[in-house]
């Protein structure tokens, strides 16, 4: 995680980093991206960069953390209130709202699929696989809760109905 000097910085120039992290990771995913590239793109210099984050990984992270808090921050994503009657429309509207994010901002999709380019061993464990984890544990929810209402079937494998969610 960031430490605790980014958060300190005034927006503009935390969004300014975050930007060129994001554009960058999506252009060339995790393993193709380069600290240079995005420190050049952000203006700031290579010791600052490690005044704020530990390594590519951190920033990484951070970025992505940033714009899935914002994409979360922007949701009415409350699954107590999905009923049987409304669920699908509910679920057509989470997915409304991620295309017209992306579609305003797609290097948020990118970064968000650039780390599909990290290696299996950094995507089974540490901070990478958190965030994996935590977005398949937001989707299981959302699964179970459509199988309690009747919505969603029973007999296919949870792995399944994530993957394909």
């Amino acid at each position: 995680m960031p430490r605790p000097r980014f958060a300190r910085l005034p927006a503009a120039k935390k969004e300014r980093i975050m930007e060129a992290a994001a554009k960058e990771f999506a252009a060339h995913g995790y393993e193709g991206a380069t600290l240079n590239r995005i420190l050049a793109e952000a203006g700031i210099s290579k010791g600052a960069a490690y005044y704020y984050f530990d390594d590519k990984a951190d920033l990484y992270l951070t970025a992505l953390i940033h714009y899935g808090q914002e994409m979360i921050d922007g949701l009415a994503l409350e699954p107590t209130t999905f009923t049987a009657d409304n669920f699908w429309t509910e679920m057509t509207a989470i997915y409304q709202y991620q295309f017209t994010s992306f579609q305003e901002r797609p290097w948020v999709l990118g970064l968000i699929k650039g780390g599909g380019a990290t290696s299996p061993v950094a995507a089974a464990a540490g901070p990478f696989a958190d965030v994996l984890e935590g977005a398949r544990n937001m989707l299981l929810h959302l699964i179970r809760h459509g199988q309690a209402l009747g919505v969603i079937r029973r007999d296919l494998p949870e792995a399944l109905l994530i993957d394909f969610v």
